[in-house]
């Protein structure tokens, strides 16, 4: 995707409900919440700018398949927010997303982990 990896940090960050159905095993629920963040500071630290944040949910790094689906995704918003292509506030900037990741080549990885059943 050609993004300047020393201006992107990539952290994990743990997923809630993981957590909930190891304390409460007949504890049954759909997590809604999203599988990665992006995150674009605004401000400079000590005349530095600061680099962009991608965090992609624990849970993620033991599916391959929607890692990198993920990882895609969110690398998206920082060449297309980022990069000033895009406005946060633009409607459409999430289905622009998506389909950066396929004009990339990525994009055969969210078809395939969009519908997945998983026992």
């Amino acid at each position: 995707m050609k993004v300047d990896c020393k201006s992107v940090e990539l952290e994990a960050f743990p997923d809630e409900t993981q957590e909930l159905q190891e304390m409460l095993p007949s504890w049954r629920g759909q997590s809604a919440g999203c599988a990665g963040l992006y995150f674009h500071p605004h401000t400079e630290h000590d005349g530095e700018k600061q680099a962009m944040l991608v965090a992609i949910r624990a849970t993620q790094l033991d599916d391959p398949l929607s890692l990198v689906a993920t990882i895609a995704h969110e690398l998206g918003h920082v060449i297309l927010l980022g990069g000033g292509l895009l406005h946060h506030k633009t409607p459409d900037h999430e289905p622009m997303t998506d389909l950066l990741t396929v004009f990339l080549g990525l994009g055969i990885f969210s078809a395939n982990s969009s519908e997945r059943f998983k026992q």
